[in-house]
């Protein structure tokens, strides 16, 4: 009886707040920006989201999310306890730590960890076959190898990187700051970071796409990331690599969407044109496309 009566009340209340809240719009803003603000569920690289649970929230049982989790707590105490080293923030921004990177960049991994949880399951490979044109310190790489170990499948990841500065003759005239970018990258530090998985890598060094002409490459691949920021190596890499990737595979553009990159963007779109798949924008910054 007491339940009844209850639940009662709580359909009388609930009635008489909605019409108030019809009535009188103006008090319900008013009490909303005093007494209920958002509460803040994520902030990062330009993504602020309220009153939105994310997908690594300690209580979820949904299994990718859980495998992610344990990735991201992974590779954060590996940081922490410098046997992951993340250069990138280091030689740039000393108040800028390498933890705080990697939980701003939660988002933009968890979307990572989908594609490469997508093709182990889409795909139906014997051996998967992952490519990463421009590797930093390996952050992507590790997300990318412990969700193919997660899935229990066999793979190798083909890792192309200059570790080197950017160079004018790979840049138009629109990307020619970046001249001398990345100076400070070394290809043992990416090793070391990634040892746990030292079966699975095929390092080659060297400037794209060039090294196409000479690195041991796969013949089938099964998820490509590019993350180049600079327009014609990563067209002419893509022109290469393209035809390779099986169906169902997946490229992801690490910088898709960002303005400063808004004429690798545009082609990117022209060479995807008339391609046959199914391309995705996502709020990151980042495009997916699915080869169909």
């Amino acid at each position: 009886m007491f339940v009844m009566k209850t639940r009662k009340n709580k359909i009388l209340f609930h009635k008489i707040k909605k019409k108030i809240s019809i009535s009188f719009p103006y008090l319900v803003r008013i009490y909303r920006f005093f007494f209920k603000k958002k509460l803040q569920s994520f902030s990062g690289w330009g993504m602020t989201i309220f009153d939105r649970s994310p997908p690594w929230i300690k209580n979820s049982s949904n299994n990718e999310a859980q495998n992610f989790i344990k990735t991201h707590e992974q590779i954060k105490e590996m940081v922490n306890k410098k046997k992951f080293i993340l250069t990138q923030f280091s030689k740039l921004d000393n108040d800028y730590s390498g933890t705080k990177a990697l939980d701003e960049f939660r988002w933009r991994h968890y979307i990572l960890s989908f594609c490469i949880n997508y093709v182990c399951k889409y795909t139906k490979q014997k051996n998967y076959n992952f490519v990463e044109l421009g590797v930093l310190d390996g952050m992507t790489a590790f997300f990318a190898c412990s969700m193919a170990t997660l899935n229990k499948k066999k793979f190798r990841i083909y890792l192309y990187d200059s570790w080197g500065p950017m160079k004018s003759d790979h840049l138009l005239d629109s990307e020619l700051k970046s001249i001398g970018a990345y100076h400070y990258l070394d290809v043992n530090i990416v090793m070391d970071n990634l040892k746990k998985f030292k079966k699975n890598l095929v390092i080659n060094k060297g400037y794209l796409p060039d090294s196409l002409k000479t690195a041991q490459n796969p013949k089938t691949v099964t998820w490509l990331h590019i993350d180049l920021n600079s327009t014609k190596p990563t067209i002419d890499s893509l022109k290469k690599i393209f035809n390779r990737i099986v169906k169902n595979g997946i490229i992801l553009f690490d910088d898709y969407g960002f303005d400063e990159h808004f004429v690798t963007r545009i082609a990117i779109d022209k060479f995807l044109k008339n391609k046959n798949g199914l391309f995705f924008h996502a709020p990151t910054g980042q495009g997916i496309f699915i080869k169909l």
